[in-house]
């Protein structure tokens, strides 16, 4: 089972992306967070194995949350998520550390196959997991 946090501030996406993964049945969703300061507390008390974080969240953004976790020990693997499709914002979400980036107009199946692909990577996409 793939463990996973879904970070973003709008409810009705963060409940849409949790039903189209609770669908599925090799993901479970541990938790839901609405801001940067509650995805940090969250992914401290779960340890997610995957974490799906909006860009653009209040309190603390999704590069502050990335780069927060990548300072501790085994973050989460990152897919990082925006309504933000342009070269800019997905090469500055890699270069802060998230394993992928996934634009909020693609595809449900394209969603659930980038969280299975970077929950099972060795390091070929985005920095490698760390051992616990």
């Amino acid at each position: 089972m793939i463990r996973v946090l879904v970070a973003d501030d709008h409810r009705l996406v963060r409940e849409g992306i949790c039903k189209l993964l609770d669908a599925d049945g090799q993901i479970e969703v541990v938790g839901q967070a609405e801001d940067g300061e509650q995805t940090l507390a969250l992914v401290e008390k779960y340890r997610p194995d995957v974490l799906i974080l909006d860009f653009s969240m209040p309190k603390i953004n999704g590069l502050q949350v990335i780069r927060k976790l990548n300072q501790g020990r085994d973050p989460p693997r990152i897919v990082m998520l925006s309504m933000h499709s342009s070269s800019d914002v997905m090469k500055q979400a890699l270069e802060a550390g998230a394993a992928a980036f996934v634009a909020k107009g693609a595809t449900a199946s394209m969603l659930v196959q980038t969280i299975k692909t970077v929950a099972n990577s060795k390091g070929e996409i985005g920095r490698p997991k760390t051992k616990k």
